[in-house]
């Protein structure tokens, strides 16, 4: 009994290699073609086959054989004839399933972003690519058919012998390797790539099935957190050099300002602490761009005339571009006014500088333009009639290079958090970005004007103050006494302390000193007298300055505060989040700057 699909042997016959039949003979209408197989398989070799329909003598109907042919001994060959009725329907069926199942895998395949691939286990031979390959690769998927092993070329030199010796680990299942490869237009693109053996039914690797994956964008965010991790750590070791050396500075302007009180006008003397002071000051600035780095220095918004600010940075930008570029400055000769933080306006002058500084490797030049401008206005300048630019009047800042230019699908990036142009490990990405976030938080606009090969222009528009502004306190006499309050200084910098309490005392207050804020609080517990304004630094150890304050306000709740430090973590002291009848002063201060701040205070209480 058979069943549909299976080969039904009909008759078997021999011919001899004369072409006669040896035995019985079949029937005339099969005869010609069981010679003509017989033939083609003594001549050619190899199992040969042919399918005939014949007619059935009974009724006359056709029915399907197929005719097998493979060589016998003495030159004869056998040929048997199969019956291939219900066999055609199930092989109709089974190349449907199979075209549909092909089909689909192809689907499925050229659906997915990863590359797919199988080879025979020797990986010689490419069974299957899918057409990621070529969006990966930047290869045919062809190439690969052709030669299976071409895609060892495409390995960076650096990582393939490394590739090459791990391949035989497809075979036992556990490579699962990450390296980079060179696109043919000499891009970089980083691969990880897994394999499996796939085994048959008596544990024989039959072929090898594997996945492989473009994470260069994963590896390029990877390195980004790691550049950040890196200039976190920089930046902490920058803010305590930073704070260390303002304490050294206030020490320094505080003796050259006292010293400057019993100095005649116009004294030899006069002129060698000015030079002092004015050494000191461009060391403070310094150190405000070291705490901007390092994120530690609190905003304190202030009148500025950006001209003189641009002015006073042309040596340290010089020796930031370097002697191949030349620095051009058109500075207005009248005032530029502006309401912003001068150590965060000299960071994005700088950033800027760095920037264009870059987009020049051969040389070039710089150029650096103040002016005040209006917008919005019949004599407005054609150049700042933008969507993004408000009506009214503004301070210009612009820097200009001859640079290499912006292409146009980066520039709608250029100020987005790591987003940068150039070579890897050049670049953090984060130099733009937060010069448009300094600028939008100063109620300003930054722009771009670029071409490609002819350089860029970064234009900033800050609001213009046209009007003086009013002093913010109150000035106090230089030489006389006019304090009569007791004040309690702390401060745990001998140096800051002592020329803290000369400044203090000179001007008639009653001082009581202490190193840290245990002392603070023994001092008040030692004497009953009541104290009218606590001066203190920030960052201390044992108890911070806030802290200090915090328990002094337990005793006397509307107790005025000074918090007086070279930086600041703690977001209670920053300017914009002071509480009532508090204060900040920056290190390192001048000798006027502090005595203002403790009378507008005392005089606010």
């Amino acid at each position: 009994m058979t069943t549909q699909g299976q080969q039904v042997p009909l008759a078997l016959w021999v011919v001899d290699a004369e072409g006669h039949f040896v035995g019985a003979a079949p029937e005339p209408e099969s005869a010609t073609a069981i010679v003509r197989l017989a033939r083609r398989v003594a001549s050619t070799g190899g199992v040969q086959t042919e399918d005939l329909q014949l007619a059935a003598a009974e009724n006359g109907t056709l029915r399907a054989i197929r005719l097998l042919a493979r060589p016998a001994t003495g030159g004869a060959v056998a040929v048997v004839s199969l019956a291939l009725d219900g066999l055609r329907e199930a092989e109709r069926a089974a190349t449907v399933a199979l075209r549909e199942s092909e089909e689909r895998f192809r689907e499925m395949t050229s659906a997915i972003e990863h590359l797919f691939w199988l080879s025979n286990p020797e990986g010689t031979e490419a069974l299957y690519v899918s057409p990621a390959y070529e969006k990966i690769w930047g290869r045919s998927c062809e190439s690969v058919y052709r030669n299976a092993e071409s895609f060892v070329d495409a390995i960076h030199e650096d990582d393939r012998a490394r590739i090459v010796s791990r391949l035989p680990l497809q075979r036992e299942g556990t490579y699962d390797e990450e390296y980079r490869i060179r696109r043919p237009d000499g891009t970089i693109a980083w691969i990880r790539s897994r394999a499996f053996p796939i085994r048959d039914a008596d544990g024989q690797v039959v072929r090898v099935a594997g996945i492989a994956m473009d994470i260069t964008a994963q590896r390029h965010l990877e390195e980004q957190l790691a550049q950040a991790q890196r200039m976190e750590s920089v930046g902490r070791l920058a803010g305590g050099i930073a704070h260390d050396f303002n304490n050294l500075l206030t020490v320094i302007l505080g003796i050259v300002e006292m010293l400057s009180l019993g100095v005649p006008t116009g004294a030899t003397l006069e002129a060698d602490l000015d030079a002092i002071k004015e050494a000191a000051e461009r060391a403070a600035s310094l150190t405000s761009q070291l705490l901007m780095f390092a994120r530690r220095q609190a905003v304190t918004p202030a009148q500025l005339d950006v001209t003189h600010v641009a002015r006073q940075m042309e040596r340290l930008l010089h020796r930031v571009l370097g002697e191949h570029i030349e620095l051009r400055t058109a500075l207005a000769a009248e005032a530029c006014t502006v309401i912003a933080d001068r150590a965060q306006l000299e960071q994005v002058l700088v950033n800027l500088v760095i920037n264009a500084r870059d987009a020049m490797p051969a040389g070039g030049h710089l150029s650096i333009e103040t002016r005040n401008v209006r917008v919005g206005f019949a004599d407005s300048e054609r150049a700042f009639r933008r969507a993004e630019v408000e009506p009214g009047e503004y301070v210009l800042l612009a820097v200009s290079d001859s640079g290499v230019g912006i292409a146009s699908d980066a520039l709608p990036h250029v100020f987005e958090p790591f987003f940068t142009t150039k070579a890897q490990g050049q670049g953090t990405g984060l130099g733009l970005a937060t010069c448009y976030g300094i600028v939008q938080r100063a109620g300003g606009v930054i722009l771009v004007d670029t071409e490609v090969g002819a350089g860029t222009t970064f234009s900033i528009l800050l609001p213009r103050m046209t009007e003086s502004a009013e002093p913010v306190s109150k000035r106090v006499n230089a030489r006389g006494g006019i304090g009569t309050e007791t004040l309690l200084f702390v401060e745990d910098d001998p140096g800051v302390r002592r020329i803290g309490v000369q400044i203090l005392a000179e001007q008639s207050y009653r001082i009581r000193v202490a190193a840290n804020g245990a002392e603070a609080l023994q001092a008040v517990a030692s004497d009953p007298d009541p104290v009218h304004l606590l001066v203190t630094d920030v960052v201390m150890p044992g108890m911070s300055g806030t802290e200090l304050a915090h328990k002094l306000r337990e005793h006397w709740p509307a107790l005025p505060i000074l918090y007086i430090s070279g930086y600041t973590e703690d977001a209670m002291v920053a300017p914009n989040a002071l509480a009532p009848r508090t204060a900040f002063l920056r290190k390192p201060y001048k000798r006027e700057a502090l005595l203002e701040k403790i009378r507008d205070l005392l005089d606010a209480s």
